[in-house]
C-alpha cells in the first residue's frame, strides 16, 4: 500500500471512512505492471534524469498518470468509480450534499461558486476582505459586486470582517441582489458571525459562499469556528493544501443542499472551467487527507490547538510582541477565531512586520505564513512539532533582542491604510474588456480601472475593475510599494503603469456605467 497505516473507524457517517478508494486503485493499477503506450511522457519516471527521480521518488512517479489510461482509476470529469467513492466520502465527512475535488487550487474553486451562483447583470454582496480571486470569478460570471463598508483598524493594522448589521444594510439598499460572499476566517483567523449571517441571507433568498480556504479544519474540532457547511452555506470552498496536508493544488467545493438547479449549474462550470489532465498525486493527497483528517483530526487538533496557546503565552512575555486572542471577541465583526492561526502584532518593536519576517527567515531560518505593516501571521497547522515551536520563540526573542526599539510615545506613527473607491462606475467584466491604454500610477486619479490591482503577500484586492481609481489608493499604494518586502500585482509587475478604460475607443450602452457622470472630463 501507498499509505499502508489504517485506524479503526470510530466516526457516526454515512460510509466506512477508513477506505482510501483513490489510493488503493492506484495501487492495484501499478501492480498490473501494463506497458505505457500512453502519456505522461515520463513513462512512469523511467524518461526523467535518475537524479530527479531520486529526490522526487519512484513511488510518487508511478502513480503520475493520465485520466485516458483506463477505468481502473476512473476520470474527475466523468467520475463513477474510485475518484466518485473518493469525492462521496468527503462528502460524508464535512456534511455536504456533493464534494468535489480541485486539482486547480481553492482560487478556481471560489470562481466556480459565484459563476455558479450568478447570472449576468445580478449583484453580489461581498466585503472588501475577500481573496483576489473573487474578482475573476466576478469578471466571467459578469455579476456586480455590492460591498460592504471597509473598516480598517489602523490600531492593528488589519481589515474588518462584514458584520451582520453590514449585511442587513446591504439587503436593504439592494433587495434584488443573488449572492453573498463570505470569507471565514479571515486572514488572521478571525471568522465573523457565519451561521447567523447565512440565516440572514437565505431569509433574503441568497444564495451564501463561503471561501473557507483557511478554515478546512474547523469540522474536526469543537474548540474551532463553526465550518461553512455547518453554518448553512450553499458552497464552501476550502483549501487543503493549507489545512489539512494535501499537495499545492488541493482544494474541495462542497455544495449543499439538493438543488438540481443549482448543481447542474455547479457541473456545468466545473466541465468548463478544470483540467482535462488532473493530477493523480494532487487528487491522491486528499483522499489521504481526508483520511487523516476524520480518523486523526480531532487528536491532532488538540495537540495543534495546546502548543499553539504555549507559544501565545510565550510570544506576550516578549517586549513589544503581542498576540492577538480572545480579547478581539468583543469586537462586533468576529464571533470566533481559528487559535491554530497566530497575528502577532510587532509595531511597538519599531520594526515593521516586513523587516520583521525578513531578519526571521534570513537569520533564523523561520518562515512566517505572511507579513503586514504592523503583523505577523503564523499557521500552526496539524503537524506543529514541539521543536518547531521552540525554534519559533528564540527566533521572535532573538530579533527583539538584536534590533527591536521601543517607539517613543510621543511620535504619532501614522501608517499608510488602504482606502477604497466608492464609485464602480463600469461593471468589472466590462471594464475588463474593454479598450485599454496605460498610465502612470501617479496619474490614474480618476481614471477607471481596467484590471485588478492587490498585495501579493495578503492576496487582498485593492481595486477591482470598472473602479474608479481615487488618490488615497494611489497613495497608499506608492507608500506601500516603497517597502522591499512589498508586492503588488496588476499586468505591470512593477506597477510603474496601470491599465485603465480607455473612453476614447469605448462606445457602450448607458446601462453599463454607474455614476457615469463622474468619469469624464479628462
Amino acid at each position: 500500500m501507498f499509505f499502508p497505516w489504517v485506524v479503526p473507524y470510530n466516526r457516526d457517517m454515512r460510509h466506512d471512512q477508513s477506505t482510501l478508494p483513490l489510493i488503493e486503485a492506484l495501487d492495484a493499477y501499478i501492480k498490473m505492471q501494463k506497458s505505457p503506450f500512453h502519456i505522461p511522457g515520463h513513462k512512469y519516471g523511467r524518461g526523467l534524469p535518475e537524479a530527479f527521480r531520486t529526490r522526487i521518488g519512484n513511488e510518487a512517479l508511478l502513480r503520475d498518470l493520465a485520466s485516458l489510461v483506463g477505468p481502473e482509476i476512473d476520470s474527475l470529469h466523468d467520475a463513477s468509480g474510485c475518484i466518485a467513492r473518493a469525492q462521496e466520502l468527503i462528502a460524508d465527512a464535512f456534511e455536504a450534499s456533493r464534494s468535489l475535488m480541485l486539482v486547480n487550487g481553492p482560487d478556481i474553486g471560489l470562481q466556480m461558486a459565484i459563476m455558479a451562483a450568478c447570472d449576468p447583470d445580478d449583484e453580489i454582496i461581498l466585503s472588501r476582505n475577500v481573496h483576489f480571486s473573487a474578482v475573476g470569478g466576478i469578471v466571467m460570471s459578469g455579476a456586480w459586486p455590492v460591498f460592504t463598508p471597509a473598516r480598517f483598524d489602523e490600531e492593528l493594522g488589519l481589515l474588518e470582517n462584514m458584520t451582520l448589521l453590514d449585511l442587513r444594510h446591504a439587503i436593504q439598499k439592494h433587495p434584488q441582489a443573488r449572492a453573498l460572499l463570505l470569507m471565514s476566517p479571515s486572514r488572521h483567523g478571525f471568522a465573523p458571525d457565519l451561521d447567523e449571517m447565512v440565516e440572514e441571507a437565505h431569509n433574503a433568498g441568497l444564495t451564501v459562499i463561503v471561501d473557507e480556504r483557511l478554515g478546512a479544519h474547523f469540522r474536526f474540532h469543537k474548540k474551532l469556528p463553526i465550518s461553512g457547511i455547518e453554518a448553512g452555506a450553499d458552497l464552501v470552498v476550502q483549501d487543503w493544501h493549507q489545512c489539512l496536508g494535501a499537495l499545492e493544488q488541493g482544494a474541495v467545493l462542497h455544495v449543499r443542499g439538493d438543488a438540481a438547479e443549482r448543481w447542474g449549474r455547479v457541473q456545468n462550470v466545473f466541465q468548463t472551467m478544470t483540467t482535462t489532465s488532473p493530477s493523480y498525486l494532487i487528487m491522491a493527497s486528499l483522499d489521504i487527507a481526508r483520511h487523516y483528517a476524520v480518523m486523526h483530526g480531532s487528536e491532532a487538533l488538540d495537540h495543534c490547538i495546546g502548543l499553539a496557546r504555549e507559544i501565545a503565552g510565550s510570544i506576550d512575555r516578549l517586549p513589544g510582541l503581542n498576540v492577538l486572542g480572545y480579547e478581539m471577541l468583543r469586537r462586533s465583526d468576529v464571533d470566533n477565531i481559528d487559535c491554530t492561526r497566530l497575528t502577532i502584532t510587532v509595531a511597538d518593536t519599531g520594526l515593521t512586520g516586513y523587516r520583521f519576517a525578513q531578519l526571521l527567515e534570513e537569520e533564523h531560518d523561520v518562515v512566517v505564513d505572511m507579513a503586514e505593516e504592523s503583523n505577523l501571521i503564523l499557521s500552526t497547522g496539524f503537524q506543529l512539532s514541539e521543536e518547531a515551536a521552540y525554534k519559533l520563540i528564540d527566533a521572535l526573542e532573538r530579533v527583539v533582542g538584536d534590533y527591536g526599539r521601543p517607539a517613543p510615545l510621543y511620535v504619532d506613527v501614522r501608517r499608510p491604510t488602504p482606502v477604497f473607491s466608492n464609485n464602480l462606475v463600469l461593471s468589472p467584466r466590462a471594464a475588463f474588456f474593454a479598450p485599454r491604454r496605460n498610465v502612470k500610477l501617479g496619474e490614474s486619479v480618476g481614471f477607471v480601472c481596467a484590471e485588478a490591482i492587490h498585495h501579493h503577500t495578503t492576496g487582498l484586492p485593492l481595486v477591482f475593475p470598472g473602479e474608479e481609481i481615487t488618490s488615497e489608493m494611489v497613495d497608499y499604494i506608492i507608500s506601500e510599494g516603497a517597502r522591499d518586502a512589498t508586492v503588488f500585482t496588476s499586468n505591470d509587475q512593477s506597477l510603474q503603469q496601470v491599465g485603465v478604460v480607455d473612453e476614447r475607443k469605448m462606445i457602450l450602452h448607458r446601462s453599463f456605467f454607474r455614476g457615469a457622470a463622474a468619469w469624464g472630463g479628462r
